[in-house]
């Protein structure tokens, strides 16, 4: 079985378009959450509302709104807080037990979700499920980091394969009620070797959903094309993007740069010029006038 370790988690939307890319939202205003980064890489979290432009099927529209949650996270169009409500989804099948640099994926697995678990606010709620070839819910949403802490730790890989697509299908039903900006952390060792949902049928149910995946996977197979593809449409199809460390230390780094860039993130409010809920696909681009700026952002939505 190709191995690998991947960490999928929301924060922004992708320029990236294709009709099969898409979100759910209500017509009278839209929100589209972007990751702003400059010609080197890094986040930029000083962009201001007049150096954003929104067009939707080519259309420029008047932003009503942009909030920056590295300065403020309250939302001045709602004028409520917009908190973080993250899942953590650990794998606990057999894979898990093997290791990457004397350390047990699933111990990797754990420090992972650990360090991000620092970033998170009082205001911020989190819910744990683990899953093998069926997913199990830990807990449900909350603020107290020591319970979530605590269930985790005594995790332990149980000699079960590999269901990510089918878990991950049932976690994202329970995710619906969810509120604020909604984050789902995978971690898992390998693919997929059990699930009855095929890759494409995720595909579409994830692409329907009001989330954003961030990927990343440490390979150790001699095989991991197949896999790296699929964690990049994974991350692509949410607006994310996908990253490939190929070892412990440029895990490290790439953890420093998710917990920065879960707190710089853009929310754009705009009102479209066409109200008709007709539940056509409408194409959406975000473009900043500061020179050298790359914008992250979902490519559109259907009108519903």
């Amino acid at each position: 079985m190709r191995t690998v370790l991947f960490i999928l988690f929301f924060v922004a939307a992708s320029t990236f378009a294709d009709d099969a890319y898409h979100e759910s939202v209500s017509v009278e205003a839209v929100n589209i959450f972007a990751l702003a980064k400059d010609g080197k890489g890094k986040l930029v979290p000083d962009l201001h509302r007049d150096e954003f432009k929104v067009l939707e099927n080519g259309v420029s529209q008047s932003i009503l709104d942009v909030s920056n949650f590295a300065e403020d996270k309250s939302n001045n169009l709602t004028g409520k807080d917009v908190p973080l409500s993250i899942t953590f989804a650990i794998d606990t099948s057999a894979s898990m037990a093997s290791s990457l640099e004397n350390k047990k994926r699933i111990e990797v697995a754990k420090s992972a979700i650990l360090m991000l678990m620092d970033e998170l606010k009082p205001e911020d709620k989190m819910m744990l499920v683990s899953f093998s070839r069926y997913p199990k819910i830990l807990s449900e949403m909350t603020s107290n980091k020591q319970q979530v802490e605590d269930l985790l730790l005594v995790q332990r890989p149980i000699n079960e394969k590999t269901a990510i697509y089918d878990s991950l299908s049932d976690v994202l039903d329970h995710m619906k009620d969810s509120t604020g900006t909604k984050i789902l952390v995978l971690c898992t060792d390998g693919e997929d070797n059990s699930s009855k949902m095929k890759f494409d049928t995720f595909l579409d149910k994830i692409a329907g959903m009001d989330v954003v995946v961030l990927a990343f996977s440490v390979p150790s197979g001699d095989d991991t094309q197949q896999s790296q593809y699929e964690i990049n449409k994974i991350a692509e199809i949410t607006g994310g993007y996908a990253f490939f460390p190929q070892n412990m230390g440029e895990l490290k780094t790439i953890l420093m740069q998710i917990r920065r860039a879960m707190r710089n993130q853009y929310s754009i409010w705009y009102r479209p010029t066409n109200a008709v809920k007709d539940g056509h696909w409408r194409s959406v681009q975000i473009l900043c006038t500061r020179p050298g700026i790359e914008l992250y952002h979902r490519p559109g939505y259907f009108a519903r």
